[in-house]
């Protein structure tokens, strides 16, 4: 399971950092969310990686380094791919990845659980 999560991120990171012309949604911050997160990491590789990416591109890293974040990134637990909800799954944005960890779901599931709750 531990390498198929770190695979998962590693995966997304790069396909995200692919996205030029913007038609991935879910890509969107994802250079802001890497200059937010790694100032909490623990690892002098992972925290070097993440600088280099934040200046240079995520596809100036190595694979090694792109592991290293990514075993950073789930280790701190800032790191959430998709909604955990059954019903929903949906993949989470990187600009509202802070948000879904705080709320341990998507954005769309924070919307409609407060609709039910103002029914």
């Amino acid at each position: 399971m531990f390498k198929n999560q770190i695979k998962e991120i590693v995966e997304r990171l790069k396909y995200d950092a692919s996205d030029r012309d913007g038609s991935n949604s879910n890509s969107r911050g994802l250079y802001q969310y890497l200059k937010d997160v790694h100032v909490d990491f623990t690892n002098d590789a992972a925290i070097g990686s993440a600088k280099q990416a934040i200046a240079q591109g995520i596809s100036s890293l190595s694979e090694r380094q792109l592991i290293t974040i990514a075993i950073e990134m789930r280790n701190n637990e800032v790191y959430i791919g998709e909604c955990p909800n059954s019903y929903c799954g949906e993949t989470i944005d990187w600009e509202d990845m802070n948000d879904a960890i705080f709320e341990e779901q998507c954005s769309y599931c924070c919307y409609i659980e407060d609709k039910r709750k103002r029914a």
